[in-house]
C-alpha cells in the first residue's frame, strides 16, 4: 500500500535516494507491454536485474534528462524521473519513480533500454 509520495524533491535528492536505497528496494517492472522493451534490451545485452540495480545506484546529475514528469501510462500520480546514461558506449533511457511503500523508499524502474529503441511503436 502506498502511504506517501515524494513529489516535491530535487534532482540532487533523487540521486541521493538512488545511491542509498537498498538493492531489494529497486524493482524492475516487466509486467506489461510497455516494459517489454526493457526485457528485450536486458536479454539482448545480457543484463540481469542486479546489473540494472547497480546502474540505478550509479546515476548522477549528469545523467539527468527530465523530471519530475507526469506519467501518461499510469493511473497513479507518481512523477517519473528520466535519465539518459551511457553504458558501454550505448545511450540507455531510464525511467524511474520513487515511492514510499510500507514505510520504505522504493525505486520502480519502468524503462531501461537503448535510447530510441522501439520508439516507432509508441
Amino acid at each position: 500500500m502506498v502511504i506517501s509520495e515524494e513529489d516535491n524533491i530535487s534532482i540532487d535528492e533523487v540521486i541521493q535516494i538512488c545511491k542509498s536505497v537498498k538493492f531489494e528496494n529497486i524493482e524492475i517492472k516487466d509486467d506489461n507491454i510497455l516494459n517489454q522493451k526493457t526485457s528485450d534490451f536486458m536479454a539482448e545485452h545480457s543484463f540481469t536485474p542486479d546489473d540494472v540495480r547497480r546502474e540505478i545506484k550509479k546515476l548522477t546529475v549528469r545523467d539527468y534528462h527530465a523530471g519530475p514528469c507526469e506519467d501518461k501510462n499510469s493511473f497513479n500520480n507518481h512523477p517519473v524521473w528520466i535519465f539518459i546514461k551511457n553504458i558501454n558506449r550505448v545511450k540507455i533511457l531510464v525511467y524511474i519513480k520513487i515511492k514510499i511503500i510500507n514505510h520504505k523508499r522504493k525505486i520502480i524502474v519502468y524503462s531501461f533500454h537503448e535510447e530510441g529503441l522501439h520508439d516507432e511503436k509508441k
